[in-house]
């Protein structure tokens, strides 16, 4: 049953698989401790640890997604025998488009766009057999669809987000504000739903490594720009340096983030 802290409306549900397979990826993330160390050049080192620890988990539940739907996907070609996968893989695929904009399952997102790259892949392959392409082009239309009339819809909703931001106190970054405004709606729910634990963390290191990913993109571009430019070198150290500080002040944020855990269960983990 999906937002089961939602009391208003009727209730949706999705498949027990999908659950299951989303609870496992979203499972798959890891926090570092918040424990600290005496010495400050060991606390330094301990820092960057943790931000290894955090990107690395990510990757790993990326992976697991990556390998998951590869195989399912495969098996949807043909039939093979008396099972035929198609229509399982289709409910599944209406169910990540369900939890896609549901805070309590982030990994959806993460499929439904691993997946886009995956049918992209299946369908301009052309040693791929023409009946797994075929199936790949109708599922890869389905998902862009209904995103982009999501997508859409939000555009024209900024109210809420505006309502938001100003239930949220502090902070210049709109980015950190709309997230904390997240991780509490999740912390206020972790005891009507403990698994919730791990929705927070997956957030939390997906935010943590696409700041880490978005920063050296535009470093990256920066330092073309002006190369191609000839423009003065302390601008370009200053436009780096603005850029760095402004990633650095996201990640301090996402740490002291960890740190607030719900102490009742910062110890959860699934066996």
């Amino acid at each position: 049953r999906l937002n089961s802290s939602d009391t208003d409306g009727e209730p949706m549900y999705i498949q027990m698989v999908t659950a299951l397979v989303l609870q496992l990826i979203q499972c798959v993330v890891h926090l570092p401790s918040t424990e600290k160390d005496s010495n400050s050049e060991e606390e330094s080192n301990k820092k960057v640890d943790q931000d290894v620890l955090m990107t690395n988990s990510y990757e790993t539940a990326m992976r697991t997604a990556q390998n998951f739907l590869s195989i399912f996907l495969k098996k949807c070609g043909s039939k093979q025998g008396e099972e035929d996968y198609r229509p399982l893989f289709e409910n599944f695929i209406q169910d990540l488009l369900s939890t896609v904009n549901k805070p309590e399952w982030p990994a959806a997102e993460l499929l439904l766009s691993l997946l886009g790259r995956l049918l992209v892949h299946q369908f301009s392959n052309k040693s791929t057999e023409m009946a797994l392409r075929v199936a790949s082009l109708d599922y890869l239309g389905t998902v862009a669809a209904r995103l982009r009339k999501d997508a859409v819809t939000s555009k024209m909703d900024q109210g809420s987000i505006a309502r938001i931001l100003k239930q949220v106190s502090g902070g210049e970054d709109e980015i950190q504000q709309l997230q904390k405004a997240l991780l509490d709606y999740l912390d206020e729910n972790t005891e009507i739903d403990a698994s919730l634990v791990f929705s927070r963390k997956f957030y939390i290191a997906q935010w943590f490594r696409d700041t880490t990913m978005e920063t050296e993109k535009a470093i990256k571009s920066q330092k073309d720009e002006d190369s191609s430019e000839g423009t003065h070198h302390a601008k370009d150290v200053e436009t780096t340096g603005q850029i760095m500080h402004r990633a650095e002040s996201r990640k301090t944020f996402l740490r002291s983030i960890i740190k607030t855990a719900p102490s009742q269960f910062s110890t959860l983990k699934y066996v």
